[in-house]
């Protein structure tokens, strides 16, 4: 049955985008490394969702020759694992003038995952270093932590629920990253959810409750100054419900309300206040998974978010969202993605911007043990009640050689661009990245 994206609830949750300088392992399985140009930091309460078992995508496909076997631990398997990594960079302070560098990568990480008939729980925890030759202030250290469970009612009626907790750094390409930033803009994210699902015959109701809190480090401005980020710390509650019908076997229809309520902490500055905001969203669409040709799930529909402080007007208008999946053969996967979405802006003065972005992937399997893929992602902010936009463009393309269950190696050539139009809060830039990654697992 499908689930449908819901609209991001930060100023960081959309744009915000897990493109990391590293190619990242696929957790308990094969280290068949894989990086994406596209992504949101939090996931969605009822997220796009289409899979019958009906196609089987390259990165999906099981290679029990290969598979990480992990450890038993009773009804639980560990699977450590640990990358290493070398990314080098053409423009490591994401300006218009230049500055090469190399960084190292660590990041340990392990799955406690259980292996029980009914009912799941797991636990998740890592570190991911980054370390620069010369431009150290740009070191990274993120960590994250986290726990989900699944409860089995009957059927296919269950209760999932989640708490994760991670620190990272906001990449440059986002519309919101401070500019004039010399250290990486480091934030801290903390989620909580509860998505109850109930199912009897072709009909799927489905709820979502969850707890979003984001806060940032202040940052060393490239003049030498300290910028303080703290106006951009948020909470939010947010809430949706969907209902399903399965008009096919392969197909269904589904209809879905969200509400939203987010608070910022600290004032923008002493005259302009923050962007506390409400927001509801309603989206219909359709999911499907047909034998050896495609799959995907869309969602359309109407948002409006409203601004508690007067200075900010309301913000209304189409909301999309959809992921399609395309198999010309067995051995090669296409995939879009797209969206439009409300998110808000930081800029002094601005409320709300408007999303757009498209994404395209494709993955190969050149040898069963060989995967290949090239990406592209473009996305374009424009800034309501104003003229001013930002254009973003996302290129990758990488290989992956799993030499057996426990080492695989990774390459990727990755190229990233911003282009602000009609203001000078947002700069410039566009970098050139190769990294090359060893993945240890087992």
């Amino acid at each position: 049955m499908a689930r449908t994206m819901k609209l991001p609830r930060t100023p960081l949750l959309s744009s915000l985008v897990l493109a990391s300088v590293g190619l990242a392992g696929l957790a308990g399985a094969a280290p068949a490394l894989a990086q994406t140009t596209t992504g949101n930091l939090v996931v969605p309460n009822l997220p796009l969702e289409y899979d019958r078992g009906r196609n089987v995508g390259v990165l999906d496909r099981a290679r029990p020759e290969y598979d990480a076997t992990g450890i038993l631990m009773g009804g639980f398997i560990l699977h450590p694992k640990a990358e290493l990594g070398a990314v080098s960079s053409d423009n490591v302070y994401q300006t218009t003038v230049k500055r090469g560098d190399i960084a190292l990568r660590v990041a340990p990480s392990a799955t406690l995952a259980s292996n029980w008939n009914r009912n799941s729980l797991q636990f998740d925890g890592g570190v991911d270093v980054r370390r620069y030759m010369s431009a150290t202030r740009r070191n990274v250290t993120g960590w994250n932590l986290g726990t989900s469970g699944r409860y089995d009612i009957s059927g296919d009626s269950s209760i999932n629920a989640s708490l994760s907790a991670q620190q990272s750094a906001e990449p440059a390409t986002s519309a919101s990253y401070p500019s004039s930033a010399a250290e990486a803009s480091i934030y801290q994210a903390y989620r909580a959810s509860v998505n109850p699902t109930f199912a009897t015959g072709r009909l799927k109701f489905q709820g979502g409750y969850s707890f979003t809190a984001v806060s940032f480090d202040s940052v060393q401005t490239l003049s030498g100054g300290t910028l303080d980020q703290r106006f951009r710390n948020s909470q939010t509650h947010s809430g949706s419900l969907r209902a399903e019908y399965a008009i096919s076997p392969d197909t269904s229809v589904f209809v879905q309300g969200g509400y939203d309520d987010t608070s910022y902490l600290h004032p923008i500055s002493a005259v302009i206040p923050n962007r506390d905001s409400k927001t509801f969203t309603i989206l219909g669409g359709a999911s499907f998974d047909i034998s050896a040709r495609v799959r995907g799930a869309f969602g359309l529909g109407y948002t409006q978010r409203d601004y508690q402080a007067a200075l900010y007007p309301q913000v209304s208008g189409l909301a999309a969202e959809f992921k399609v999946d395309w198999f010309p053969d067995a051995l090669t996967t296409v995939g879009v993605t797209g969206r439009r979405i409300v998110q808000d802006s930081v800029q002094p003065a601005l409320g709300g911007l408007v999303n757009n972005s498209i994404g395209v992937r494709v993955d190969h399997e050149f040898l069963r043990n060989v995967l290949i893929d090239v990406q592209g992602a473009y996305e374009y902010d424009q800034f309501q009640n104003s003229s001013t936009s930002v254009d973003i463009l996302r290129l990758s393309t990488g290989a992956r050689w799993i030499v057996n269950r426990g080492l695989g190696f990774g390459v990727s050539l990755q190229r990233d661009s911003r282009t602000p139009h009609g203001f000078a809060g947002v700069s410039q830039f566009t970098e050139t990245r190769g990294v090359l990654t060893m993945v240890l697992q087992k």
